[in-house]
Parts: structure tokens; sequence; C-alpha cells
């Protein structure tokens, strides 16, 4: 998937960013609230309430971080198996993974949200990863002509016109 690489690369530095300022940040937030504990600095509520805030500030960037690096991750992975299991088969990778289809669905799907799988679709009825450059091969019910096709994109039969999906 070589138009995913920039995307793919944004999203891990991008991750790493989050991780890193998000540690560094909540190290920041301890420090100064244990020296405002231990220095009887005349604690108020207002510094109370702003520490809460750079800590849940924090906590989200280290989540957002670890969400961008562990998608990558799974991208690299699923690409991976693919490349050398080529039913595409989501039960398939599924077991190969040892995940349910549900969690290997719910990933796929947000990762072509998240626009790092490009012509990528999951095919529910046939239960598998279909690439846009992707074609299969059906033969019709009425002439028994073999005909090569997207998946899920109805056509008419090369030799006889008969509609075939």
């Amino acid at each position: 998937m070589e138009q995913s690489k920039p995307i793919v690369t944004f999203y891990k530095i991008f991750g790493t960013f989050c991780l890193v300022a998000g540690i560094i940040c909540n190290i920041l937030f301890g420090a100064i609230s244990f020296e405002m504990i231990t220095d009887d600095v005349d604690d108020s509520f207002g510094s109370f309430i702003e520490m809460c805030i750079g800590f849940i500030i924090c906590m989200i960037l280290i989540g957002v971080g670890k969400t961008y690096i562990s998608m990558v991750s799974d991208f690299k992975i699923y690409m991976s198996w693919l490349a050398v299991n080529k039913t595409r088969s989501i039960k398939k990778l599924a077991d190969g993974m040892g995940l349910t289809q549900e969690i290997i669905i719910s990933n796929l799907n947000q990762m072509i949200s998240s626009k790092i799988l490009k012509g990528v679709y999951i095919d529910m009825e046939t239960n598998q990863i279909i690439f846009s450059d992707d074609y299969i091969t059906v033969e019709c019910r009425s002439c028994g002509a073999v005909n090569k096709i997207k998946p899920g994109i109805g056509t008419k039969c090369e030799h006889c016109g008969t509609y075939i999906k």
C-alpha cells in the first residue's frame, strides 16, 4: 500500500509527539503539584483546578498518542499478513492475529476512515477485505461465461448481457 505511506508516517510522528508531550507535561505538572504540597504555599482552590485541568490535558495527549501509534502498528501487521495470505478473509486474518473478527473489522474501519487504508473496503457479504484494484471472476448464471469484475459492483455479462454481481 504505497499510497498509504505519507499518512502512516504522519500518524506515527504525530502519535509519538502526542505521547512524548503528554508524558513530559505530566512530569511537569506532577513536579509542580509536589512542590506546592511540600512548600507551604498558599493553596487556593484555583491552583488545584488548574492542576487538574493540566493533568487531564496530559492524559488526553497520552491517549491520543497511544491510539495513533497502535493504529500504525496494526496497519503494518495487517498489511504484512495480507501480503502473504492472498485470500483477504477477515476470519483468517482474525485467526492469524488471535483476535475476534469484530476487533479486526473495527480496526480496519478505523484505518479506512482515517485514510491509512486507501482504496479499501470491507465486503460484509463475503467477509473479505477488498482492494479497489482487485478483480474477481464470476460465472454468468445465464450463459456460463466467465467474467472479470470488481467485487460488490454489478455489471452486465460480456457475452450475453445478463446482469451479474
